[in-house]
């Protein structure tokens, strides 16, 4: 494989599907324009939405570019080597142009030839239906396509919950797709008791090479035909420059090595680490774009991440003024987001005063933290108690439960707050 930089990936792509009839665009902003159904540009697709739809023109019938994206469906899985909440896509498109064929193709020679990844390492996933999807067939044509350039052991049939993408919102454009799966080694996993062909962690989705848009699914589910059969894939950036720069995971390639490396001395905890660098620069890209902490949806999912970074260095013993130094050292080595964006004084200030306001609720809450550690109980009324009475976020007091191995009590939890709205209705 060929040892690139991050910016020497993107290149290399855009300029692979130039010259193969593409024209290149520019990226959108993270904040979608006239799409109700989206908080954020959450792929690489959803600012075409309109050209699957034939609604408008696209400058050529084929397209490429890169593209900032935040996907908060991925949060709970931040912590490992390779999901993050805000990533860079790779594109490229067809719209009525090239289909299955010469998508594949393309993604195979790029992926083999000019990249170098090796082929025996590859693994392709094609759609297969197990019902859910009434009246979408198998994709058989994949399959068969496939088999030009990898044995059919390593082309893997998948459900619609893996290999059927979009639509990006409540409805719009989607289809079935084929993905690109890289073996890491067995040092990142080898064989599990379900004898599984693709291993979490160490077989890497690096590309979903053709998401053949065909069908458009509406609000209540119904599916249908699109007026043109359009080609959309996506490659993470930061997944391709793991692989190839040889790093454990999608924190530490060449643009982000510097800021997560200092996180991570002053955390100790790899997950953790992992976790407070990802959502700081997932709050940072929010920030600079406009979004401001709040209590309500884009708002309110920017507050979260602030918190729940903050929450990992008081977990671990972090000193939460750091924060600050965090968030300025992952602003030096990140590219500012394309469209409407505040200072930098703006956003640390903002991020000064939402920090700030955490930290002194987990001052005046510490002793009640330090009591469930030492007791290494927690009672649904207690847990209730800290939510209600002294405002302290559920998730804060789920992953104190979690560190020192508490059973959170669920249900009387919940049964709790269930009863409190009710008397809150009266």
């Amino acid at each position: 494989m060929k040892q690139m930089t991050t910016e020497e990936i993107k290149n290399t792509f855009l300029d692979y599907f130039q010259n193969n009839g593409h024209l290149v665009i520019p990226k959108s902003g993270i904040i979608p324009k006239n799409d109700p159904t989206l908080l954020f540009i959450n792929a690489g697709m959803a600012p075409l939405k309109d050209y699957f739809l034939q609604k408008t023109i696209p400058p050529s019938k084929r397209l490429t570019n890169y593209q900032d994206c935040i996907r908060l469906i991925d949060i709970d899985s931040i912590g490992d080597s390779y999901h993050g909440t805000s990533f860079r896509m790779m594109g490229s498109w067809s719209f009525g142009d090239y289909f299955k064929e010469e998508s594949i193709e393309l993604a195979f020679k790029l992926i083999t030839e000019v990249f170098g990844f090796p082929k025996e390492k590859l693994y392709a996933t094609v759609f297969v239906n197990d019902g859910t999807l009434p009246g979408v067939p198998d994709d058989f044509e994949s399959a068969e396509i496939w088999k030009k350039y990898l044995p059919a052991d390593r082309i893997i049939p998948s459900p619609p919950s893996d290999n059927f993408w979009g639509p990006p919102g409540d409805s719009g454009p989607c289809g079935p797709c084929t993905e690109v799966f890289f073996d890491r080694g067995e040092s990142f996993g080898s064989t599990n008791e379900n004898k599984d062909i693709l291993i979490s962690g160490r077989h890497i989705e690096i590309w979903n090479a053709g998401v053949f848009m065909e069908y458009f699914i509406d609000e209540e589910k119904n599916i249908s035909l699109l007026p043109q059969k359009c080609v959309d894939t996506g490659a993470g950036m930061e997944r391709f420059a793991m692989i190839l720069q040889n790093k454990n995971s999608i924190h530490e390639i060449d643009q982000y090595e510097i800021p997560f490396s200092y996180i991570a001395e002053n955390v100790l905890d790899l997950k953790w680490s992992r976790i407070v660098f990802d959502h700081l620069k997932t709050s940072l890209l929010m920030l600079q774009s406009g979004i401001k902490p709040s209590n309500q949806k884009e708002g309110y999912l920017l507050r979260r991440l602030i918190r729940r970074s903050l929450t990992g260095m008081y977990l671990n013993g972090c000193d939460l003024q750091k924060s600050n130094d965090f968030l300025s050292l992952i602003s030096e080595h990140l590219e500012k987001p394309t469209g409407a964006y505040v200072k930098d004084e703006e956003v640390v200030s903002i991020f000064s005063n939402e920090s700030g306001l955490f930290s002194k609720m987990l001052k005046r809450n510490k002793k009640y933290f330090d009591k469930i550690v030492a007791e290494g109980n927690l009672t649904g009324e207690y847990a209730f108690a800290l939510k209600a009475t002294h405002g302290v976020p559920e998730e804060l007091v789920r992953e104190l439960c979690n560190k020192y191995h508490i059973t959170f009590p669920e249900d009387d939890f919940l049964e709790k707050m269930t009863q409190h709205k009710e008397v809150s209705k009266k």
